[in-house]
């Protein structure tokens, strides 16, 4: 049987973990009255933003990782490069984006936060999964 690609399962996990969590942001953004299609489109690209940023950094670690040649302290080396790479883009991206006016600043920056419960999450549901 083919092995399926790790990377790619734990990034789905995490992206529909984090799309739940995406649904009740936008319940509480209902329940208070505020919930407008500006709410549902810039929830959606911080969702996206977090989620990317979450592959890329699994792809990251999965290359510089298997590189054999690599210590383990130019592996770590590479992996700290690509985190701060990829928060520079994603620190400009969120510049642009909400200086354009077009995005909700709050609807566009929460879905960033949902990261870590979802990965928690995760990591508790594999654990029960495998006892």
């Amino acid at each position: 049987m083919k092995e399926k690609n790790p990377v790619l399962q734990e990034s789905l996990r995490v992206s529909t973990a984090t799309l739940i969590m995406l649904g009740i942001m936008y319940g509480i953004f209902a329940l208070l009255g505020h919930f407008s299609i500006k709410v549902l489109y810039s929830g959606f690209v911080g969702w996206f933003l977090n989620v990317a940023n979450f592959f890329f950094m699994c792809v990251a670690i999965v290359n510089h990782t298997d590189e054999t040649e690599n210590s383990a302290q130019q592996a770590a080396m590479r992996i700290r490069s690509s985190y701060m790479i990829r928060s520079l883009v994603l620190l400009v991206l969120l510049f642009v984006l909400l200086k354009s006016g077009h995005f909700h600043p709050v609807a566009t920056l929460v879905p960033l936060l949902f990261i870590r419960p979802a990965i928690m999450l995760d990591t508790f549901f594999t654990k029960m999964r495998k006892s």
